[in-house]
């Protein structure tokens, strides 16, 4: 059943983003998503999670103690992302900036989310 409908997931766009901030990482949540979907290409879904975490932390090169794995805004995107990538119809949905956005911000996290994804492979 999916939670995530388009408002939500603006939301969580929003954030992550203000997460990363926090953390000092200058990341964006497409790009982390798209880091996400890389490995999980690349990796068996029992060391997904696993090499993630340790990917992430690189990263966005931050210190592994200032990293809360049961921070909620990471659990909420680790679930957003199982469930993106668990739809039985292969249809992916990339976590990019509203479409109100303005266009280069949307370019942008496109980029950024290849990015991403090619550092996830």
């Amino acid at each position: 059943m999916c939670i995530f409908d388009e408002e939500t997931v603006m939301d969580l766009y929003e954030q992550i983003d203000e997460w990363l901030f926090d953390l000092g990482s200058d990341c964006i949540p497409a790009e982390i998503h798209g880091l996400y979907c890389g490995i999980s290409a690349s990796y068996e879904t029992d060391k997904l999670l696993e090499e993630f975490i340790r990917t992430f932390i690189e990263y966005i090169s931050i210190d592994v103690f200032d990293f809360q794995i049961d921070h909620p805004v990471f659990l909420l995107f680790l679930e957003y992302s199982g469930e993106n990538l668990d739809n039985f119809d292969f249809k992916l949905t990339m976590l990019l900036p509203d479409d109100d956005n303005p266009i280069f911000e949307r370019i942008e996290a496109l980029s950024r989310w290849s990015f991403g994804f090619l550092n996830g492979v």
